[in-house]
């Protein structure tokens, strides 16, 4: 008799060695370097592209705060009213501002030891449509201390470096919010005179970064001349862009270099581009690795179909012996895969004397002894027998699927749930007193009440006195007001049974799972067990008063 295993592999190894080694010689190497060179040429387009808009948009406020700041330094002279002057700056500066996409404030502020006092002025956005401005109250300068940048940097700065300066971002305590600046110092017959400067939203700056459409996983980034972060998604503003990109990148933005760096950020592969921006600053562009060979699937898809002309013809002959062939060993393979989850309803027909018919004749066979046995030992080792609930075997399996749900899930997902520990007092001088069959009984009664009370909980008997209810969904909802009925319902109990083997006196406790202190199902029981003793304490001390 031919062997199926032997005529499978036969005929599979020689298919996949024809496939796979045409595959790879004709198709793979090229394709992966093809779609690569793309995906390359594609990033260095998009960094040229958002190198060329933030040029255009920092370039736009420099051009508006330069024009300005000229105006009001050529304009001055020794004997020039400072106060013309200013009105004169106000006047060309109203024009030129709220043609300036992103200015929030826009001023002109003269040196306080010059002007004897604050002048100047400064108009803040007023939020309409981004073209009205509204004048506000000018900052006393001399009031902070020049270290302090969110107040007054934006005068200090300037006047420090004797040139135009971009102020990085920053939260400015006087608008309270975070902002971007650039300021140009006034000269008055070479001496310091005051400054002119714009303010734009920081959020200006994020919504033009973030605008990327031609990666899923690509996003940008800025750092300035020193390489700090300016704005990176993932990063604290200052912080050195090494700690995200390779050195190289940096020294490629700054030689002009449009080479695509590959390096590795929080563990996965990255690709980036660079470009350095009119005012020094440094532009990233980069995108997940996994991303870059997405293009490299769509094209094999196209390429394989060249291949499988090659094997066309064998899979024509081949494919009706395949299928006739295989088809049994599969549904075997999977019923046995089922069984294994433990699935017993599996059914298999095959009824051939070859040897997958020899087989799936003694799987069945094997299934329906196994299921046979399953369900008796199913039966006694998770039910308890006196009470018929289940049993201290059962709650374990029950804790560890609980304990599943919590390793597997996080946040609202987490398992709500509250666990009850139940102990019957005044088992043992019943036993004692009247025997074991009546302490049965005791534990029957207890039980039935716990059940009729906690209908909706898992109930297990943990042993000897012991039992547990596991409170989900309706019952964990209403948790407290099923404990006031249980204690209620036993006191009644306790109160009006005619045997002492019919008064029911139950200690319990209450615990509710915290994901922020329990680990796992047993710590949760644990406190339970430790409220039920409190429990117990304050009824035997009721007890005893009364």
């Amino acid at each position: 008799m031919s062997s199926i295993r032997s005529r499978f592999t036969y005929l599979t190894t020689f298919a996949v060695i024809i496939s796979v080694l045409a595959t790879i010689m004709i198709f793979c190497f090229p394709v992966v370097r093809y779609i690569s060179a793309r995906t390359d040429d594609t990033l260095r387009l998009v960094c040229s592209e958002k190198q060329e808009s933030l040029d255009n948009y920092f370039s736009s406020i420099e051009q508006s705060v330069d024009t300005v700041a000229n105006y009001a330094q050529n304009d001055l002279t020794e004997e020039d009213d400072i106060d013309a002057n200013i009105s004169k700056t106000e006047k060309l500066f109203s024009t030129v501002a709220p043609n300036t996409k992103g200015t929030l404030t826009y001023y002109y502020r003269v040196a306080p030891e010059i002007a004897d006092g604050e002048k100047g002025f400064w108009y803040q956005n007023s939020g309409m449509d981004g073209k009205v401005f509204q004048s506000s109250e000018l900052t006393e300068i001399g009031k902070y201390d020049p270290d302090n940048i969110s107040r007054v940097g934006w005068y200090y700065i300037p006047k420090a470096t004797g040139e135009p300066v971009w102020i990085e971002p920053y939260f400015n305590e006087n608008m309270g919010v975070r902002m971007i600046s650039y300021v140009v110092p006034v000269y008055r017959g070479g001496e310091f005179f005051g400054v002119v400067g714009i303010d734009f939203s920081y959020d200006s700056l994020v919504a033009n970064m973030e605008d990327i459409d031609e990666f899923d996983s690509g996003y940008a980034f800025l750092a300035n001349r020193d390489g700090e972060i300016i704005y990176h998604r993932d990063l604290e503003t200052g912080t050195q862009i090494s700690d995200s990109v390779p050195a190289e990148l940096l020294a490629s933005a700054e030689d002009g270099n449009d080479s695509v760096i590959r390096y590795t950020y929080k563990g996965i592969e990255k690709r980036a581009a660079s470009a350095e921006l009119g005012n020094d600053m440094k532009l990233v562009v980069t995108i997940d690795e996994s991303e870059a060979s997405e293009g490299l699937d769509r094209l094999l898809s196209i390429v394989l179909v060249s291949a499988g002309i090659l094997v066309l013809v064998f899979v024509f002959i081949t494919s009706w012996l395949v299928k006739h062939i295989t088809r049994p060993l599969s549904d075997l393979t999977a019923a046995a895969a089922a069984f294994d989850a433990g699935d017993y309803n599996v059914e298999l027909k095959y009824d051939t004397n070859d040897e997958i018919g020899i087989l799936t004749h003694a799987f069945m066979q094997m299934r329906d002894h196994i299921v046979s046995q399953i369900g008796s030992l199913n039966t006694i080792a998770y039910k308890d027998a006196l009470t018929s609930v289940r049993n201290k075997s059962a709650m374990d399996d029950y804790m560890a699927q609980i304990d599943a749900q919590i390793d597997s899930c996080t946040g609202e997902k987490r398992p709500h749930f509250a666990i009850c520990m139940l102990d019957c007092n005044n088992l043992k001088e019943i036993n004692d007193t009247y025997g074991h069959d009546k302490g049965d009984l005791y534990l029957k009664a207890s039980c039935r009440l716990i059940c009729e009370v906690f209908r909706h909980s898992a109930v297990f008997r943990a042993g000897g006195d012991e039992f547990v209810a596991v409170m989900q969904n309706a019952d964990y909802e209403s948790r407290n007001e099923v404990c006031r009925t249980f204690d209620a319902r036993a006191a009644e109990t306790d109160r009006d049974g005619a045997a002492p083997w019919e008064r029911i006196s139950i200690a319990r406790g209450l615990a509710v799972y915290d994901p922020q202190t329990d680990t796992c199902a047993a710590d949760v029981l644990k406190r339970a067990d430790a409220e039920m003793y409190e429990y117990k304490k304050h009824m035997k001390g009721n007890h005893t008063e009364a």
